[in-house]
């Protein structure tokens, strides 16, 4: 058997950096780094993901037509014109990130035989990822057990000769300076009695941001000394039109509770890691069962006490006063039992263990979810399907 050297293109719908889109970034990037594997990837829109591959020196393409199912005309182009770049770069696996992209790829698949990886970021289970299993697909892949298992009950078409595993995103060990830390502290932390919550991610909905709002507005009623003592960044930028629209309620939802002095807004960060490392606590807000939740280990990851949801994948990660501290994100009373457990931490009888829970975490990440282990998963298989 003689080894090839895999000639992968990654396929992203979107150019904006979401968790799925980080993780095209960093894999990519590291191909690109170890140059095992050759690496190009398609971008539908443009966006941070896109400059920061086009940055690293990347091959990058971007198709810049609108594709839409209800106009399948455009779905038609759009695989005509990938077949003819496939073909031209000579590419011999596709990389689809999420169902729209599998549409994409397993039709290009079918018309050229290029082998097909489809990867599952999750959530799954709507007519997209129904209608994209019609399409052939050699591998598909799911960032936690949690999602396989969803897939598995909601999924109706799957062919039972195509293999599916689970491959975590892994996270890097990012260095981040002591100068920069300093920074941040001193910029938002009126005095050092403070602890500083960050919550990071895209702004929309499902991310909850306004549960934290919530908590704080009670904290407000019923323990405005506690109060005193908390600053929170809320970290991130709004994508689509219905998420612009959430972003400016929760801003006059703080603005509505007088809690401006104690929330600040952040836009997107570059420099995320910074934050996570510079923060006491970080707070992560999902309100649906998310399939892995990329933000708590990249958090873990620079000793940040993650305050999460039990929920989903996250419970994959997070395992409640091991590593970190959780609670229900998905139920009513959400808010209130993150008001409780704020009030829990801010309290000085906790500082032993909560310094154990970040040492915990820290730990947790580099034994289970190393990106090298990542990065050697994803080749293995490309080798294996070329082989």
């Amino acid at each position: 058997m003689t080894n090839i050297k895999p000639k992968v293109l990654y396929v992203s719908i979107n150019g904006y950096l979401g968790g799925a889109e980080k993780f095209v970034v960093d894999v990519v990037s590291e191909h690109h780094h170890k140059k095992s594997i050759d690496v190009q990837v398609l971008f539908f829109s443009k966006g941070t993901a896109l400059d920061i591959c086009s940055k690293a020196g990347i091959t990058c393409f971007l198709y810049e037509e609108k594709i839409r199912l209800s106009r399948p005309w455009s779905i038609v182009k759009a695989i005509l014109w990938m077949k003819k770049l496939v073909l031209k770069e000579k590419i011999n696996i596709l990389h689809g990130t999420m169902s729209y992209a599998q549409i994409l790829c397993g039709a290009v698949s079918l018309i050229t035989g290029i082998k097909n990886f489809w990867y599952q970021h999750g959530p799954v289970g709507d007519f997209l990822d129904t209608f994209a299993t019609l399409f052939p697909y050699d591998i598909v892949a799911f960032n936690s057990h949690y999602l396989l298992d969803q897939q598995d009950k909601i999924i109706k078409f799957r062919n039972p000769k195509v293999g599916s595993f689970v491959v975590s995103p892994g996270f890097r060990d990012i260095a981040v300076s002591d100068e920069d830390v300093l920074k941040i502290r001193t910029e938002h932390l009126q005095k050092n009695e403070q602890k500083l919550f960050v919550a990071a991610g895209r702004i929309t909905a499902i991310k909850g941001f306004h549960l934290i709002i919530e908590a704080l507005a009670f904290l407000k009623q019923q323990n405005p000394e506690i109060l005193s003592h908390i600053k929170v960044l809320i970290i991130g930028s709004a994508q689509l039109e219905k998420d612009i629209a959430y972003e400016e309620s929760i801003k006059l939802m703080a603005e509505a509770n007088k809690l401006t002095e104690h929330i600040t807004f952040i836009p997107f960060q570059q420099n995320i890691n910074a934050y996570y490392k510079a923060s006491d606590f970080f707070v992560h807000t999902t309100t649906i069962s998310e399939s892995f939740g990329l933000v708590i280990g990249e958090a873990m990851m620079q000793k940040a006490l993650v305050i999460g949801s039990n929920a989903g994948g996250t419970k994959e990660i997070l395992k409640h006063e091991v590593n970190g501290l959780s609670y229900d994100s998905t139920v009513v009373s959400s808010a209130t039992q993150l008001k409780n457990i704020i009030i829990r931490v801010m309290g000085p009888a906790q500082k032993d263990n909560l310094i154990r829970l970040r040492v915990k975490g820290r730990e947790s990440i580099l034994q289970n979810f190393s990106f090298d282990k990542t990065i050697a998963i994803l080749e293995k298989h490309y080798q294996d399907l070329l082989n």
